[in-house]
């Protein structure tokens, strides 16, 4: 009895101890948001679970997937700029510059996908070698000018992140 006294006070404490890291994990997730957005983080697993996971059933590079991904990123972007779920005004900054980066490459993703889409319909009824040369020329400037397009929005959330820390950093050195 003695010896199952003691597995029985070691499992308690097992649970216990258990239940604090699991009480830390909870608290360490919840402390970037405000109460009122508590579930947030739910949204954000979503996002990207139906951002990688749901995007994979559909054609791999079509049209359709873009869409989907497109219309998922802008409901989630009007969702965190909407409910601006973080305690700090510069996370919910950046966390909705995120979210438009995203909608930005996709829509990007979009326009180039239908001009290549339509460059391959007009190539069929080129008739002149010129003609055809001439509009794969346009096909490559435009492709360079959506290149750039791209490369601004992935760069405009790190250079805002950056200005953020910056700016956190020098108002904590105030302190």
């Amino acid at each position: 009895e003695k010896r199952s006294r003691e597995e029985h006070e070691e499992a308690k404490e097992e649970i216990l101890v258990f239940a604090i890291r699991d009480r830390r994990w909870i608290e360490s997730r919840l402390k970037h948001y405000e109460l009122r957005c508590a579930w947030f983080d739910i949204v954000e697993i979503l996002r990207k679970l139906l951002l990688t996971g749901f995007a994979v059933l559909l054609e791999q590079g079509g049209m359709g997937q873009l869409v989907a991904g497109c219309l998922l990123a802008s409901a989630m972007l009007a969702l965190t700029t909407l409910l601006q779920p973080y305690k700090h005004l510069g996370d919910d900054i950046l966390a909705i510059s995120c979210q438009a980066a995203v909608v930005a490459n996709l829509a990007l993703a979009i326009l180039l996908h239908a001009r290549r889409a339509q460059f391959e319909r007009e190539l069929l009824g080129f008739t002149d070698a010129d003609e055809a040369a001439n509009e794969a020329e346009a096909l490559a400037a435009f492709e360079e000018r959506i290149a750039h397009g791209l490369i601004a929005a992935a760069v405009t959330p790190i250079v805002g992140a950056v200005v953020l820390a910056v700016a956190q950093l020098r108002l904590a050195s105030r302190r």
